[in-house]
């Protein structure tokens, strides 16, 4: 490639890649906007206090959901539409809405999204989105966020063995419901023995009706249930 050809190449792709970064900008500032909105959801510093498994569809009415918009609500189309996402969840109580905004906040990964993501995923979970309160366990279980009362700073043993329990019981609702990652996590919980004694049978039960209900085997949650399959004892 001669060097003039280079130059011409550059100027050409130039505009192209300011638009993309223009384009990102708008979207990371929509989401921040829409983070903003947050703590102005319906109860959402108890439903972020509160155990998934126990506000599990406790807001959920059916009728509502009948008559809801029936927007493509997906993770990629609330990272374009935020504010509109934002709004279906809120004002709607839009349960698929909420959750899609929720893994565009955390997708988007800035630090400050974290916390707004998790109200999302807690209302979502109310609202009867089994996957919300899949999310908001596994928020509770492995990513520390200042705000987070599940992550107190320092934790007791008391409160260890609280969330342990929880996020079993949360596991267990979500994989009851038919969400394919309740049902992985359910099994490694079994496997590690957290929130319930050790029971390797009982996890590889639930990682295999991991991958049932996967959308294709090579869904997340099902490769994460195969590999852990293979780190289970033999079966007897």
């Amino acid at each position: 490639m001669t060097r003039a050809t280079l130059l011409a190449l550059l100027l050409a792709t130039t505009p192209a890649l300011a638009d993309q970064t223009e384009r990102e900008i708008a979207a990371q500032n929509a989401l921040r906007a829409a983070a903003a909105q947050a703590t102005s959801l319906p109860d959402s510093d108890a439903l972020l206090a509160a155990c998934p498994a126990d506000i599990y569809a406790s807001r959920r009415n059916l009728l509502r959901d009948m008559f809801q918009s029936d927007a493509p609500h997906s993770h990629s189309y609330c990272h374009d539409h935020a504010a509109a996402c934002a709004e279906a969840c809120k004002t709607d109580l839009d349960g698929k809405a909420c959750l899609a905004l929720a893994h565009a906040l955390e997708m988007a990964g800035l630090p400050d999204l974290e916390l707004p993501a998790r109200r999302y995923h807690a209302l979502a979970c109310a609202l009867g989105q089994a996957s919300g309160c899949t999310n908001r366990g596994g928020g509770m279980r492995n990513v520390p966020a200042v705000g987070d009362p599940w992550w107190p700073e320092p934790a007791t043993v008391q409160q260890e063995t609280a969330k342990s329990d929880c996020l079993y019981r949360s596991f267990q609702a979500a994989c009851t419901a038919g969400d394919s990652w309740g049902c992985a996590m359910l099994g490694q919980a079994q496997a590690l023995g957290e929130g319930t004694a050790p029971d390797a049978v009982a996890a590889r039960q639930h990682y295999l009706e991991a991958c049932n209900l996967a959308k294709d085997k090579g869904f997340a949650a099902c490769v994460f249930a195969r590999e852990a399959l293979d780190s289970l004892p033999p079966s007897p």
